[in-house]
């Protein structure tokens, strides 16, 4: 009796030990099936997002853009339309008034920039351009900005932004710039005097600049608004834009 009671427990233990081992294989197999649907859940939406980043970023290499642009700075102030042409070699900008039967008159303020900036507009124009960006620019400053972008595709999705010398790019979650801000704290200009309407801008003039992207539903460029701190400077509104 002794005996059977003894294999019985022999017995008993041994089913233990199998049912043990096979819940360890089946707990593993289960982790190993969860990691290999959850690699085929989020591959996807990387991808996904790494082909909505590499498209937008290729938009801005080659575009034309017509609009209205509206500037209120100092006592700078109109509504004119504008012109941009993107190509690899030259980004060209004219402003200008609307002419008689789909005519253009002679351009208020032109802009180009291929191997420098070259400007000809009036000279409260060229002034506010001085104090508000960095003028020693050339266009393939640009497409090092945009092949920089490129190669840090994965940050970019994986944050939502990049930063680069004083300038941070945010992407939003269809994967498009929709704010630039650059800091500007070297900027010299000419004090105002206290309490006047222009009191605040030798700090305007040195705070942060915002650039805001508007989208609309199908995903193409609305809007672009230029602040300078909380203080609307500029925008372009977007009629049409081909690449």
């Amino acid at each position: 009796m002794k005996r059977v009671k003894l294999r019985r427990r022999i017995i008993i233990r041994n089913k233990e030990h199998t049912s043990l081992a096979l819940l360890t294989v089946i707990v593993f197999l289960l982790s190993i099936l969860t990691l290999i649907s959850g690699c085929a859940i989020f591959r996807p939406v990387d991808a996904d997002k790494e082909e909505l980043l590499i498209s937008h970023l290729n938009s801005w290499k080659d575009f034309e853009i017509d609009g209205i642009v509206e500037l209120n700075y100092r006592q700078l102030r109109f509504r004119k339309n504008i012109l941009l042409k993107m190509s690899r070699d030259l980004l060209d900008v004219m402003i200008y008034d609307g002419g008689f039967f789909g005519l253009r008159p002679k351009p208020f303020a032109t802009f180009k920039i291929d191997t420098s900036l070259v400007i000809d507009a009036p000279d409260n124009i060229t002034e506010l351009i001085d104090e508000q960006i960095d003028t020693d620019i050339s266009i393939n400053d640009f497409h090092k900005g945009l092949d920089l972008l490129h190669r840090n595709r994965n940050k970019i999705i994986r944050t939502g932004s990049y930063d680069f010398d004083s300038t941070r790019l945010k992407f939003n979650d269809r994967m498009q710039i929709n704010k630039i801000e650059i800091s500007k704290t070297d900027t010299v200009v000419s004090e105002t005097v206290p309490n006047s309407s222009q009191d605040s801008d030798l700090e305007l003039a040195k705070g942060l600049l915002s650039i805001v992207l508007e989208y609309d539903r199908h995903d193409k460029l609305r809007q672009v608004i230029f602040y300078r701190e909380d203080r609307r400077l500029m925008s372009i509104t977007v009629d049409s834009i081909t690449n």
